[in-house]
C-alpha cells in the first residue's frame, strides 16, 4: 500500500510559486543580457546566451521587426505590425533602414526602456529629423509627419504624412515626397540624372544601390556647364536650340522662365542676343532679305514642301510693285501680312511658334468675306486682290489655270 501525499501547506505552496516564478525572469534576463540586439538589418545568425534570439519574441528569421509583434500579431493593418519590412528592405526608392531611425535600440535586454509596457516608444533617429524637422508619430491615426525620409524639408509631394498600415507601394513613388520635380528654387524640369547623376540613373530610376537617395544630403553634380547636361554639343549654335525652340517653345520655361529671363538657371535668351529687341524683331528668326517685314526670303529652315521658286512672292504682295500708277494703286501700294496671316506683336504671343511648320493662312475679309486659302494645292479663292479669280501660290512661269469651282 502506497504512502498518503502529502501537500504543503498553502504559505509552504505560496512560496515555492514564487520561487518557481523568480528563478525563470532570472533565466530569461540572464538569457537575453549578454548579446547585442540586432539592428533589423541582418540578425538571423545572432542567439543570445540563454539560446534565444530576439524573433522568439518578436520579428521573424530575416530580423527582429515584426510580423511577428510581440503579440504575435502577423497583419500589416494591425499597427504593431504595419510596414516594418517596407522600412527594413531595399525599396525602389531607398536602402533599408536600420531599426534606431525609429527607436531606441538596446545593448541589453534589461535595459531601461526594454521590455516595458507596451507600445514601443518611437524616438527618431538622426536622418529622420535632418533639417531640424521635429519628426511626429501618431499611433492613434497611425500617421508620420515632419519626417525628412518623406520630404518634410522639400517643396511639393502628394503624401508627406504616409499611414503606417497602408503597405501596397501607394505610398512610395516618384512626387510622394517631393513635386517631380520640386515647386520651388527649382528648376521646372524632371530629368532628374542631369544634376543629380548619382542618385537618379540614365533611365530616369532612382539608383537605390547607390545609397544616395533619402540618405540627409542632397548631391548635386558639378559642372562648368549646366547647359551640358541638358542639351547636347554645340547646342548653343542657332542651328540647334532655334529649331527646339520652334518645335516647342514651352519646353524651355522649365529651366529659363515663363519669361525666358533666367528662371531657376539664371541664364536669359536676352543675354545671349543682345538684349530684348529680339522679341519684337521679325527678321530676327526669318525674313529680312528683301524687306524689314519678316517675310521670306529667308525662313526659319529649309521647308522640303515649298518650293524655292515661290520663294519671292512673298516680297511680291508686301512690296510696291509699280502699282501705284495703275487704278489698284488707288487703294494699295503694297499688302501688310495681316491680310493672309495673325500678324503677333510679339515672339510669345498665342500661336506664334506653336511647333506647327509653315505659318497658317487666315486670309482677312479686306480681302474678301468669303476668301479662302487651300493649303493641300496652295489656292486662293475668292480673293478680291485677283476678282475672286482662283490663285495658285507658286510663280508665274509655274502658274496653271485653275478652273472655277475646282480650286
Amino acid at each position: 500500500m502506497k504512502a498518503p501525499i502529502h501537500f504543503p501547506d498553502k504559505k509552504t505552496r505560496f512560496t515555492l510559486i514564487c520561487f518557481l516564478i523568480t528563478v525563470g525572469c532570472l533565466m530569461l534576463i540572464n538569457g537575453c543580457g549578454n548579446s547585442e540586439i540586432p539592428d533589423g538589418l541582418a540578425d538571423s545568425d545572432v542567439t543570445l546566451s540563454s539560446g534565444l534570439s530576439c524573433t522568439e519574441c518578436h520579428g521573424n528569421s530575416e530580423n527582429a521587426a515584426p510580423p511577428m509583434s510581440v503579440n504575435s500579431e502577423y497583419d500589416t493593418s494591425s499597427v504593431s505590425v504595419g510596414a516594418h519590412q517596407s522600412h527594413l528592405h531595399d525599396g525602389i526608392l531607398k536602402k533599408a533602414l536600420a531599426c534606431e531611425q525609429c527607436h531606441l535600440v538596446p545593448t541589453r535586454a534589461d535595459q531601461d526602456g526594454h521590455m516595458d509596457e507596451s507600445p514601443a516608444e518611437i524616438t527618431w533617429g538622426t536622418l529622420a529629423g535632418t533639417g531640424n524637422t521635429a519628426p511626429l508619430w501618431d499611433r492613434t491615426l497611425g500617421t508620420c509627419s515632419n519626417v525628412y525620409c518623406h520630404g518634410a524639408t522639400l517643396s511639393g509631394g502628394t503624401n508627406k504624412i504616409p499611414t503606417w498600415t497602408i503597405v501596397n507601394d501607394t505610398q512610395a513613388a516618384c512626387g510622394t515626397c517631393h513635386g517631380n520635380p520640386p515647386t520651388e528654387a527649382h528648376p521646372a524640369a524632371n530629368q532628374c540624372q542631369a544634376c543629380h547623376s548619382g542618385t537618379v540613373d540614365q533611365d530616369g530610376r532612382i539608383d537605390v544601390a547607390g545609397g544616395l537617395h533619402i540618405d540627409g544630403i542632397i548631391q548635386v553634380d558639378d559642372t562648368e556647364s549646366p547647359s551640358s547636361r541638358f542639351h547636347p554639343e554645340d547646342y548653343a549654335a542657332p542651328s540647334q536650340h532655334g529649331f527646339a525652340f520652334n518645335k516647342n517653345k514651352d519646353n524651355c520655361k522649365g529651366c529659363h522662365g515663363d519669361d525666358y529671363t533666367g528662371g531657376s538657371v539664371g541664364v536669359s535668351c536676352d543675354s545671349c542676343h543682345g538684349g530684348s529687341t529680339w522679341r519684337t524683331d521679325c527678321t530676327f528668326c526669318h525674313g529680312g532679305q528683301d524687306n524689314d517685314t519678316g517675310a521670306p526670303p529667308l525662313g526659319l529652315y529649309d521647308d522640303p514642301d515649298m518650293p524655292t521658286s515661290t520663294t519671292d512672292l512673298h516680297s511680291r504682295h508686301i512690296e510696291n510693285q509699280g502699282l501705284s500708277i495703275t487704278p489698284c494703286g488707288l487703294c494699295h501700294k503694297s499688302l501688310d501680312c495681316t491680310y493672309c496671316h495673325i500678324k503677333p506683336l510679339s515672339f510669345d504671343d498665342p500661336g506664334h511658334i506653336d511647333g506647327n511648320q509653315g505659318s497658317e493662312v487666315f486670309i482677312s475679309s479686306a480681302s474678301g468675306i468669303n476668301a479662302v486659302y487651300t493649303n493641300a494645292d496652295r489656292t486662293c479663292s475668292s480673293v478680291g486682290c485677283h476678282s475672286g479669280n482662283p490663285v495658285q501660290w507658286v510663280s508665274p512661269e509655274d502658274q496653271t489655270e485653275v478652273e472655277p469651282g475646282n480650286e
